[in-house]
């Protein structure tokens, strides 16, 4: 009979990252402030503060099987100096470091872990782990999302940032929200040759926490939201764009820049059409 022991909030949550099934190769999952002690002592607060609330968690002492559950190999990590991990080692006796950095085992080989992020673009996370009886590796290469940087400039527009664009349709009586990052304090403004289509301001919308940093930070500076000074925001309502695309206009003290913006809209007329259905003669309906 396995031996059960009482298990922290994270094994509990992670417990079907573990599986008693045959062994199987070391692989990882298929493709989605450097000093992070804070926040790994007020995770393990939460979770000893947990323990003795939740069921009890098996113990599991089988092969190593080391696999990470997320983030999933390439994928995006949209956090800023540290992120999450979770996964299993197969073993609930096996010791695990990732980057160095020494990570938690449940009982039943579960594991969720809070570790610094490389500053590089292309992060490469080293998980190592062990038991009495064998040792594995794994390779985990995520990315950081791609942010534009201004380098100085006075006077700047986020390329990537501006939204929507492509080809749209929106109703002609209804104000379609245009959104874009450009340096702070700049005047904006959305052309069509020498004509000035609508005048930007500042976005006043606070912004978004990334989910990971909300669902597992308790930091409440991390997950404090403020407005951004460099995002910008207007509306515009019953004008069609061509397929040429209209041009941003940023203007900051004497400094000017213009670009693009690959929009091509067309107005849908808002009166509701009626459309009348009739069985063709002799039909039973179907």
């Amino acid at each position: 009979m396995p031996r059960r022991t009482a298990f922290p909030l994270a094994a509990a949550l992670l417990a079907a990252c573990s599986s008693r099934s045959r062994p199987q190769p070391i692989v990882p999952a298929a493709a989605e402030a450097p000093d992070t002690g804070g926040a790994s002592r007020s995770m393990e607060a939460l979770v000893e503060a947990a323990a003795g609330t939740l069921p009890d968690v098996d113990s599991v002492i089988g092969p190593l099987r080391l696999r990470v559950q997320y983030p999933a190999e390439g994928s995006v990590v949209d956090a800023r100096d540290s992120t999450f991990l979770f996964g299993t080692a197969g073993s609930g006796d096996a010791t695990l470091t990732i980057n160095g950095q020494p990570v938690r085992v449940a009982p039943n080989g579960a594991w969720l872990a809070w570790v610094a992020l490389p500053p590089d673009s292309v992060m490469r996370l080293e998980l190592l782990a062990r038991t009495p009886r064998e040792s594995g590796s794994l390779d985990l290469t995520v990315r950081r999302p791609r942010r534009f940087d201004p380098r100085g400039a006075r006077a700047w527009i986020d390329t990537l940032s501006l939204a929507p664009t492509g080809r749209a349709v929106w109703p002609r009586d209804e104000f379609l929200p245009l959104t874009v990052r450009a340096a702070p304090g700049a005047r904006l403004r959305l052309m069509l040759g020498d004509s000035v289509l609508v005048a930007f301001a500042p976005d006043a919308r606070l912004a978004d926490v990334p989910w990971g940093i909300r669902a597992f930070d308790r930091d409440t500076g991390r997950i404090a939201r403020a407005v951004a000074p460099d995002r910008y925001l207007a509306l515009l309502r019953g004008r069609a764009l061509p397929d040429s695309g209209v041009t941003l206009e940023a203007v900051t003290g004497a400094d000017t820049v213009r670009v693009p913006w690959p929009l091509a809209l067309s107005l849908l007329d808002s009166v509701p059409g009626i459309v009348e259905l009739r069985d063709a003669p002799g039909s039973s309906g179907d």
